[in-house]
């Protein structure tokens, strides 16, 4: 499973599950281990994708949150081998 370090922080958030289904499509699509997507809420509760990043910045979040995400990350890219 590619997603593993995006479900990781994911469940802090309030988010709709149609959201949370269409980022993993996303990831999927690109085919990506890993992905930085950035959205934004509308003062109207909708969701607005920006962007997606392969290797977007995510320490600051590990930072304020103290999960674990570098290390988790780390894992799930040493977990495939090259083909």
């Amino acid at each position: 499973m590619g997603v593993g370090a995006l479900l990781l922080f994911a469940p802090l958030f309030d988010r709709g599950i149609l959201v949370e289904k269409q980022c993993l499509a996303l990831v999927k699509n690109f085919n990506l281990e890993f992905g930085a997507i950035d959205l934004i809420l509308t003062h109207q509760g909708e969701y607005v994708f920006l962007e997606i990043n392969p290797g977007g910045q995510f320490a600051w979040i590990e930072t304020l949150t103290k999960l674990p995400l570098v290390d988790t990350l780390a894992d799930l890219l040493l977990s495939h081998t090259l083909d």
